[in-house]
């Protein structure tokens, strides 16, 4: 004898609770449906790419000048470079916070509702039951998603060439404590998704 699943609102057909099991399974539909569109333009991984060679370009002229930039020198991390690989990830974000990343992120997150008008699609998600403030949280899960790969990005970049052209070693906080290569890479993988 097989043991069987008690029945709850959810299983039994018209009721309230099969219509929230329905419109969740919708609602996580929608999203999957929006990031597949959002990672399969070849815009999006352009600019992911171009955020991507930020790091990679600081890096490689680091490497390739006869002398890097003295200890004190120069902008923020940039000194470090030389002398740690992993700070390439610190100064790729430092560069592409400012300008780069707010600009990938509001030209994808604009293009999220501006990109379903240009093919007409937007009066078809308008007119399905989704509901539109259920559209609008896509959009804006949509647009998160995107901002967390365009960070991520930039730090994998910087760390991947960092490591490659430099020596890499334990970091020393702002506090002077010195935390390992593991640890350092785990903070920047939190400091991308803050």
């Amino acid at each position: 004898m097989s043991p069987t699943k008690p029945v709850g609102p959810a299983d039994v057909p018209g009721t309230a609770g099969a219509a929230v099991h329905r419109r969740g399974a919708a609602g996580w539909a929608l999203l999957g449906s929006e990031l597949k569109v959002l990672f399969s333009r070849s815009r999006t991984w352009a600019m992911l790419l171009a955020l991507a060679a930020i790091p990679v370009l600081i890096s490689v002229v680091i490497w390739l000048s006869s002398s890097g930039p003295a200890p004190g020198g120069g902008p923020p991390f940039l000194d470090r470079v030389s002398q740690n690989g992993l700070f390439a990830a610190v100064t790729g974000l430092v560069v592409s916070v400012p300008l780069f990343l707010p600009l990938t992120v509001g030209v994808v997150a604009g293009d999220t509702i501006a990109g379903e008008a240009g093919p007409g699609t937007l009066r078809y998600l308008l007119a399905a039951p989704a509901g539109r403030l259920r559209l609008l949280m896509v959009k804006f899960a949509g647009a998160a998603a995107s901002c967390l790969a365009a960070t991520l990005a930039v730090v994998a970049a910087g760390a991947g060439i960092g490591s490659l052209l430099f020596p890499v070693g334990p970091v020393t906080l702002l506090s002077g404590d010195t935390i390992g290569p593991g640890e350092s890479l785990w903070r920047l993988l939190l400091i991308a998704g803050y």
